[in-house]
This record gives C-alpha cells, sequence and structure tokens, in this order.
C-alpha cells in the first residue's frame, strides 16, 4: 500500500521476455490452474479429496514425490490400481484443458492449435 504508482515497476521480477510473452505466459498458467481446480472440484464433489491429493502429484506440474506403490499405500489400493487411476486422472485433466482452452477461441478447429501455443508459450 505504500508503494505509489511508478514504483510498481520497481518491484516486478527482471525478465528478458517480452511483455507480450509474459502476458501469454500467464494467460497459459491461467487455463492451466482453471483446469486443476475443476478437476479438483470433481474429486471432491465424488468424495475423493484423499484420491485427488495424492494423484494430483503426477499430473504435470505436480511434485511427483511418491512412487505408484507409496500412492497405492496411501489410497489402499493396488499398485495396478493406481497406474489406472493416473492414466484416468491425466485424461480427465486434458479434457478439462480442452474445455478451458475451447471458450477462448471462436472456432473448435482452433482448439489444438492454442494447445500447441500454450505448450510453446510454457516452454520459453
Amino acid at each position: 500500500d505504500s508503494l505509489n504508482a511508478e514504483d510498481w515497476h520497481l518491484h516486478e521480477p527482471v525478465t528478458e521476455s517480452s511483455p507480450d510473452t509474459i502476458y501469454d505466459q500467464r494467460w497459459a498458467l491461467l487455463l492451466l490452474n482453471r483446469a486443476l481446480l475443476g478437476l479438483k472440484e470433481e474429486y471432491e464433489a465424488a468424495g475423493k479429496h484423499q484420491s485427488y491429493e495424492v494423484l494430483s502429484e503426477f499430473l504435470p506440474g505436480g511434485r511427483q514425490q511418491l512412487t505408484y506403490r507409496q500412492a497405492g499405500e496411501s489410497m489402499g489400493i493396488a499398485t495396478n490400481a493406481v497406474k489406472v487411476a493416473i492414466h484416468r486422472i491425466r485424461r480427465r485433466y486434458r479434457e478439462l484443458l480442452r474445455r478451458e482452452v475451447a471458450r477462448t477461441v471462436s472456432d473448435p478447429s482452433e482448439i489444438d492449435v492454442e494447445i500447441r501455443y500454450l505448450i510453446d508459450v510454457l516452454g520459453r
């Protein structure tokens, strides 16, 4: 609150990226976070909060500190069932991400192009 408008830029991280790239990266992260939030809400609505907490580690950007065996033990399921659950949560995450991207394009044929651009932007 003590900063005036002219001083705000001094507290921004120094980067070589252009303002357009920064904007696109923030946009991409927003879409990813919306998809992740939707996924979390679905799991919680189904009463699977603990499963989400464990399985979300295996999603892109997750910590993935657990092995499949450890994940299975914490969820009370076999390792093979963990593999299936991870496959399903990743697939549902992709579906939700596609839905979020679809909201940003005027033509459904542009979805795949936008997703490729999203991946490119995040890789910069």
